[in-house]
């Protein structure tokens, strides 16, 4: 793809800023070669393996007979919050209200800062699993989870209304079969970004409120810290499916 250039403006703590060019080139998968590399270990684990839509993928790999199984980390520097929003705290804070399934409320997407929000605490990732019969085969997309991870690469169920108890993401109906793994993948991330945020599963609506909030100005949603502690309003999970998540290196520290 064509290299994108913008600016990064960075605000440090002391209250400087410092803007500097960045240019990036997406790249995608050569899925020849991987196969190639995984035929010859049985499984294989790559960390930042290639860019899908300006994020990182990671892979976890492994065969059985010819067939090929995959568990993509996708780094997910902000959410798309698809869903109604409402006012609190005379005017200061806006926040997302997740309606259930056919609500006729006006519904507004909104970009929520996961740095921001967590103080740079906290990272937060969708695991999508896919698999193909043979390296010829067209890759059919499994189940997708959405979490957080501390600074301990301690996993966290966040309070959202359409993600169950072991983080598995509520996605709803979309093509399940791709030509490749690199379609698959961005299949699956794409119908994660379009997706309403619903109440079909629960309603946590006070934790959803402290964790999710935004300032409104002209120029659109601005992402606010968390009203208390990150991880003391999510959940914290430990599940055989999240052990597939290929992470960085745990770096210690507070939750």
């Amino acid at each position: 793809m064509n290299p994108e250039n913008y600016t990064e403006v960075i605000l440090n703590p002391d209250g400087k800023v410092f803007r500097r060019a960045v240019s990036s080139v997406e790249v995608a998968l050569n899925e020849r070669s991987l196969i190639a590399s995984l035929q010859e270990s049985m499984s294989l684990t790559l960390r930042d393996a290639f860019l899908l839509e300006k994020r990182w993928v990671s892979l976890l790999l492994s065969t059985s007979g010819p067939s090929i199984t995959a568990f993509a980390t996708i780094a997910m520097p902000y959410l798309h919050l698809n869903a109604p929003f409402r006012v609190l705290e005379d005017g200061k804070v806006t926040v997302p209200v997740f309606e259930p399934a056919g609500s006729d409320r006006p519904v507004f997407t909104v970009d929520w800062d996961v740095a921001t929000a967590t103080a740079g605490k906290a990272r937060c990732w969708l695991l999508v699993h896919a698999a193909a019969a043979g390296p010829d085969s067209s890759w059919g997309l499994g189940e997708c989870w959405l979490c957080l991870t501390s600074s301990s690469n301690r996993t966290y169920r966040m309070p959202m209304a359409n993600v169950y108890d072991n983080c598995r993401v509520c996605m709803g109906e979309y093509a399940k079969v791709h030509t490749n793994l690199f379609n698959a993948l961005r299949a699956a991330l794409t119908q994660f970004e379009a997706s309403a945020w619903n109440s079909d599963l629960r309603k946590p609506v006070d934790r959803i409120e402290s964790f999710f909030r935004f300032k409104q100005s002209d120029s659109g949603f601005e992402t606010l810290p968390c009203n208390g502690q990150w991880s003391n309003l999510c959940e914290r999970v430990s599940v055989v499916e999240l052990e597939k998540l290929v992470l960085p290196a745990p770096q210690g520290g507070n939750e």
